[in-house]
This record gives structure tokens, C-alpha cells and sequence, in this order.
């Protein structure tokens, strides 16, 4: 099958791509922006000694990531080495909360654990321009369409389920997806059964061969501050009051920069054991969509079980339930410093007719629904 448009670019292509990168001015403003005017000319400077994929990522990409997480990170660890095989390819599905630094750091944490960085899914909706699809590409990204009719839907998933076997069975390389399309702006996490659909129209065997030949592990991502909050209720309030409301297309890239550079506390990323022949036996006997079914509720088990709490967690389920559950997990310092993060963020939030007591009720939620997420599997 042909993937020229949406696979992710090769090294015979690198020295073109870098060429085009460092003669558009709009990129080398956005590195100067995140990175600082030295680095602007160090690219420049050095551009001919970027020969591979390697290179780019080791030399550009490792130091961009290094930079940005001491900005923006008190603490950024991977736990769960231990269920990452270094010699098979995986597919590690997340729950997903951030535009670029789901995969971004989750890769940075498989550098400095010298496992292999992934490729990774990204919707062509966010590249906005050449520069950026050029830049994504580079860096291991493959593009899944967003924009296609009902009818162009299943040859499109089709082609993308046959690239993501292909890279991890032939090429021997794992791959990034977040667990449905978009980020669940309420942090209620679920995997949608039509990603696993799509993922197994290609292989041989049954549904659970072909869920098994993908080494699926579920990683649970967890920050302790999600800096676009504030964006995501005022959506929420967006689309309650408007039923006709879309966003706008300069809406993502202002989600991805102040993301991307905005602070976000402590960060953990925590694999879980891949799904395994033992955690599929129990559904032989079921239809094909009861298994889909089944699979994604058994990922969410997983990324549920693998979350990892903060007192904003604790303080959120609290003031959203109306108790003192979780009272022990925090102190009255850290009870009012997390009250007085949400109104700040609710400050922010500018509408017309601007829902107080709704907007806070979609914040609690987004910091309480992974607590309640994983009370419910215990």
C-alpha cells in the first residue's frame, strides 16, 4: 500500500526537510521563541551535520525536550521501565491531555532510558503550516486524517492501520496513539472501540490474534497541572450554550503553545503490562464488537490502575463530592493553594456570559475524574 501522504519522513529525505526548515522564517522564529536566539544559529550553523532521523532527534529534538522540561517541570519521570520490551516493537496507547507533550516527553523518557523513541500518531488538523507538518514528520510523526468525507473514512483507516502494522512488525518500530481521537477535555479517559477497529483492519487471524500481534501497552500520563484547564471549560460552556459551536482554527495552535511552554508541576508517566494471551482468554468466546468492547475496557483497567495522584487530585474529588474523603492526602496549605490555582484559571476565561459555578464544576471534574476512575476498578 502507498503511504506517501502520511508517513512519516526517512533519512535520504533529512538533508531536503532540513534545508526547507532553516529557510522558512516562521520556524526559525518559533525555535527562537522556545529555545533562545543562540539556538537559532546553532541549527543554522550546523544544519549540514544533520544527516539522520537519529541526528535530528539527538541533536535537536533531546536538547529542545532537556530545555523545556526544566522550565516547565519540577519532576518528569517514567515508571514501568520494567514493561517496555527493548526487543519487540510496542504500541503504546495513553490517555491523552496535551497536544504535543503526551508523546514528546513520553519519548524523552524512552531516550534516557535507552529504549528507542516511537513514531507518532498526529492529526493532519494541527498542522497548520508546511513548516510544521516538515518539522512532525521529521521527528517520527505520521499523519492521521481528520478531514474526509464519511466515504474517504474507511479506505483512510484502512491505509492507517496498514502503515501502523507495517511500522511495527517490518520496520521494528513502536508507535505512540492516544486512546481516542482528541483529548477527553474532562479527563473522564476512555478508549474508544473504533480506534481498535481501526487498528486491527490489518493482520491475520482473529480479532484477538490481531490485538495480540500489536504488543498493546497502556501508559497512563499524569500532570499535575494541565495548563490549558481554563480552555477546556471555557469549551465546554462554548458548546453548552451554542449548539452549533466549532472551534476556530486558530484554537488548537493556541492549545499547543500554551501547553508547550506553560508550567505543569510534577509529571509521571507510568507503563502497564502490555495486553497479554492471558488478559484476552476470558473473551474467546464473544462476538467480534463484545471483544472490541472488552479490549478498551480492559486498556482503561490498565492506564486506570497506572494513574498516579497529586493534591489537586484530592483537593478537586473533595469540593466536587462535598466531604472530606481524601482529607489525609493534603494540607490545609496545599488546600488553599490548589483553591486559589482555580480561581485564577477561572479568571482567565473570557465570555460573554461567563458561568462561574459551571466552569468550576468541568475544572473539578477534569482533576477529579482519573481519582474517580481508578476508585471504581478497586
Amino acid at each position: 500500500m502507498d503511504f506517501e501522504d502520511i508517513r512519516s519522513y526517512r533519512d535520504n529525505e533529512v538533508k531536503d526537510v532540513i534545508n526547507r526548515l532553516v529557510s522558512d522564517a516562521n520556524f526559525l522564529k518559533f525555535v527562537g521563541y522556545v529555545m533562545g536566539p543562540d539556538k537559532v544559529q546553532s541549527i543554522v550553523a550546523n544544519k549540514d551535520k544533520i544527516n539522520t532521523i537519529h541526528d535530528f532527534q539527538y541533536s535537536i529534538v533531546r536538547e529542545f525536550l532537556e530545555s523545556l522540561e526544566s522550565k516547565i517541570a519540577s519532576e518528569c519521570t517514567l515508571i514501568g521501565v520494567e514493561n517496555i520490551s527493548k526487543e519487540k516493537s510496542s504500541l503504546f496507547l495513553t490517555n491523552h491531555r496535551d497536544i504535543i507533550l503526551d508523546s514528546a516527553l513520553l519519548n524523552h523518557g524512552l531516550f534516557r532510558n535507552n529504549i528507542d523513541t516511537t513514531e507518532i500518531a498526529i492529526g493532519n488538523n494541527l498542522l497548520i503550516y508546511p513548516w510544521i507538518a516538515d518539522l512532525v514528520r521529521l521527528n517520527k510523526s505520521f499523519i492521521v486524517r481528520r478531514d474526509i468525507s464519511a466515504k474517504e473514512l474507511l479506505l483512510a483507516s484502512q491505509k492507517l492501520s496498514a502503515y501502523i502494522l507495517d511500522t511495527l512488525q517490518n520496520r521494528k518500530q513502536s508507535i505512540w496513539m492516544a486512546q481516542r481521537e482528541g483529548r477527553a477535555k474532562d479527563s473522564n479517559d476512555r478508549t474508544q472501540p473504533s480506534v481498535l477497529k481501526m487498528l486491527i483492519m490489518s493482520g491475520e487471524g482473529s480479532v484477538l490474534d490481531r490485538i495480540l500481534a500489536l504488543n498493546i501497552t497502556p501508559v497512563a500520563i499524569c500532570y499535575e497541572y494541565d495548563t490549558c484547564d481554563y480552555l477546556k471549560a471555557k469549551e465546554f460552556q462554548q458548546k453548552r450554550d451554542d449548539a452549533n459551536y466549532k472551534k476556530q482554527p486558530g484554537d488548537d495552535l493556541a492549545n499547543m503553545k500554551i501547553g508547550l511552554l506553560s508550567p505543569k508541576g510534577r509529571i509521571i508517566f507510568n507503563a502497564a503490562k502490555p495486553v497479554s494471551a492471558e488478559d484476552l482468554k476470558p473473551l474467546e468466546g464473544l462476538n467480534r464488537n463484545e471483544q472490541l468492547v472488552k479490549v478498551a475496557e480492559l486498556i482503561d483497567h490498565k492506564i486506570f490502575a497506572s494513574y498516579r495522584f497529586f493534591p489537586i487530585n484530592y483537593v478537586a474529588y473533595d469540593c466536587r463530592f462535598g466531604g472530606n474523603t481524601f482529607a489525609d492526602k493534603y494540607t490545609e496549605e496545599e488546600k488553599q493553594k490548589t483553591l486559589a490555582y482555580f480561581d485564577a484559571q477561572i479568571a482567565k476565561i473570557e465570555l460573554e456570559n461567563k458561568d462561574e459555578a459551571f466552569l468550576r464544576s468541568k475544572i473539578l471534574e477534569m482533576y477529579s475524574n482519573p481519582l474517580v476512575n481508578y476508585l471504581s476498578i478497586k
